[in-house]
């Protein structure tokens, strides 16, 4: 009796430490929205906006080519397990709402299809270390073993952390290629809208006087179902997070 109640204390502190893990994740893209925020406004203010226009001119003038060299480098920084984020709010400064959004949509996409294949065939055995070393990654391991949709789509729309890492832990599940891709796909589309339309609102209003209202409306469209999406998962899932299998022997 007291083995087992101990078991349940300690899976019910685990469920408490997961729920503080995934509500402390959520000032990680508040911090970087603010970060960069500051770094447009101070660029403002010491006219770095020039030199800002004069990059993006540059990259432009690239062609094709720019969009090319932003795409590997996105895919590479997916790679290094480098925040998301950033490369869609780059874009949304140095190519604009349209063409940013398709090469975020692109080199995202693409990006979390090489980590899930580097996962699954080619570094197995390191990849399988990680996840045993990280109660976190162990956890949506086991869970995306069950649910395999609904955890991907919480990893794309929600702060998750170590987010890109699970990339490579989704390639150790049974989950097939095409529905990883499939999911992938569909549940990084409102993260990459809010993020790149609202850098270039952002750098649109610090380098005109007017505000693209449009812009602005879109971004707060796609926040509003990144957070629904992700209730209705959390909702769903919930009943196999709370209702944990006790492992003590009792």
């Amino acid at each position: 009796m007291i083995h087992q109640q101990s078991g349940n204390n300690q899976a019910s502190q685990q469920t408490v430490g997961d729920n503080g893990a995934t509500v402390a994740g959520w000032w990680r893209p508040i911090v970087l929205f603010g970060v960069l925020i500051a770094v447009l406004i101070i660029s403002k203010i010491f006219s770095v906006t020039d030199h800002i226009e004069g990059l993006k001119g540059w990259i432009n003038g690239l062609g094709v080519l720019g969009c090319v060299v932003f795409v590997l480098l996105h895919i590479a920084g997916m790679i290094a397990a480098l925040p998301r984020m950033a490369f869609a709010f780059a874009a949304g400064v140095f190519f604009g709402s349209t063409v940013g959004i398709i090469l975020v949509v692109i080199a995202s996409t693409t990006g979390a299809c090489v980590t899930f294949i580097i996962g699954r065939y080619f570094a197995r055995q390191a990849v399988a270390q990680w996840v045993k070393k990280s109660r976190k990654l162990s956890r949506l391991y086991e869970l995306t073993e069950k649910r395999g949709a609904h955890i991907i789509g919480i990893a794309r729309l929600l702060p998750v952390s170590p987010a890109n890492l699970l990339n490579y832990a989704f390639g150790l599940t049974k989950i097939r290629f095409t529905d990883y891709l499939l999911y992938s796909f569909i549940t990084m589309l409102p993260g990459t809208f809010l993020y790149v339309l609202t850098a270039d609102a952002l750098a649109t209003g610090l380098r005109e006087p007017t505000i693209p209202l449009a812009q602005i409306i879109v971004a707060a469209i796609a926040l509003t179902i990144m957070i629904v999406a992700a209730v209705c998962i959390l909702k769903t899932i919930k009943p196999q997070v709370s209702n944990r299998p006790n492992k003590s022997g009792g």
